[in-house]
């Protein structure tokens, strides 16, 4: 976990949004990159994923043919 604080003057407030919103994107991007879809059983990231009304997206690994859901 991160915390920073921000100080801005009244006059910089709206631009300390901008910036504050701007870092915390790149950070969920960078998440996402980091901790993307991959098979459970064997590590692919090989894969072909369906929609299931139920669960959700239901992801099938090409290499092993496990079959998992985030």
């Amino acid at each position: 976990m991160e915390l920073s604080e921000v100080l801005v003057t009244d006059d910089y407030y709206d631009r300390g949004c901008d910036v504050v919103e701007a870092w915390y994107a790149e950070q969920l991007e960078a998440d996402k990159r980091r901790l993307g879809v991959y098979c459970k059983k064997c590590g692919s990231r090989d894969y072909d994923r369906r929609w299931d009304e139920q669960i959700g997206y239901v992801y099938k690994c090409k290499k092993c043919g496990d079959e998992f859901a985030l």
